[in-house]
């Protein structure tokens, strides 16, 4: 229980007698990766016995305040949270989240100092309140992590946020190629697919055996109308041991039915390459493709 003896009045009224509260911190993640919002939510109850004005005036005068203390640095930053009430009865429990950047913090512990703030004379500890202190630990900022933060706002949306911390993982290690497969895949959602093409080739140079990097690549080509070069990795593809496996395989075979669809003139190569690798043209050649009624008569002599 936080308790603070009798020291005089403020400014217009409000007394610091019998300003007797409990103030209880839910438990945030001990651990946060470069870059995460820090949530911390809690409670305050009034048990003073008496109502509490929180305004002077138009001025809210008391709030909960943070502290925020940085493993071997110097200083501290302060943060401000509103009550969110006219006044604070006897009695009543105010609940209350506060979502700290960590942003500008070094990376390891940092302390959090939690207490109710006299806006610009005073924190209640230094009348006698006891605050609540936590601690969590900010992990190093490694390409890894920054990719983990970067996946989160892209799944949130926050294209342009992702694909800074992913350019910022470069930075660190431009030799993962998951991160460029995934600043690909947010470059794509953008709308800036020459990069996003450019991303998916890097990633392929890095890993020429991953069946996900050249699938994505296929279907980016296909979406750029570039039908053929994207057959050409097919070729590839079907090479992979990944290919032996049965999802792999029919997500690869409607892949070349969306592939094959656009030709309007089927020619040799593409014939060629069905037969060779054992697809009956009859199945991923619609009726729609020109020549192909005399391009059978002519495989068929």
């Amino acid at each position: 229980m936080n308790q603070l003896k009798p020291e005089g009045h403020l400014q217009n009224a409000i007394t610091l007698d019998t300003h007797q509260y409990e103030l209880s911190i839910s438990e945030p993640p001990v651990l946060l990766e470069p870059g995460d919002l820090l949530k911390v939510s809690g409670k305050l109850k009034n048990i003073s016995g008496r109502d509490w004005d929180i305004f002077i005036d138009d001025k809210e005068t008391i709030k909960i305040g943070i502290q925020v203390y940085e493993e071997n640095k110097p200083g501290r930053l302060e943060f401000r949270r509103s009550l969110g009430v006219d006044k604070f009865f006897d009695g009543a429990t105010i609940e209350f989240e506060c979502l700290i950047d960590t942003k500008p913090l070094q990376q390891g512990k940092i302390r959090l100092v939690f207490d109710l703030v006299a806006e610009g004379r005073y924190w209640f500890k230094e009348k006698g309140a006891k605050p609540e202190t936590i601690t969590v630990q900010v992990l190093p900022e490694t390409a890894g992590n920054l990719i983990k933060v970067g996946n989160q706002l892209k799944r949130e949306g926050k294209l342009i946020e992702a694909i800074a911390n992913y350019r910022h993982a470069l930075e660190l290690n431009p030799n993962l190629s998951w991160l460029y497969y995934n600043l690909g895949d947010a470059l794509e959602k953008q709308g800036n697919l020459n990069q996003a093409v450019t991303n998916y080739y890097h990633a392929i140079d890095l890993n020429p055996h991953s069946f996900w990097f050249y699938y994505r690549l296929m279907e980016m080509l296909y979406s750029q109308g570039k039908y053929y070069a994207a057959l050409g990795y097919y070729k590839t593809i079907i090479k992979l041991p990944q290919f032996k496996n049965n999802f792999h395989k029919n997500k690869s075979k409607k892949l070349l039915i969306k592939l094959l669809h656009p030709y309007k003139i089927i020619n040799n190569d593409v014939i060629n390459f069905l037969q060779e690798n054992g697809f009956d043209p009859d199945q991923y050649i619609t009726i729609n493709n020109e020549k192909w009624d005399k391009s059978k008569d002519f495989l068929s002599v």
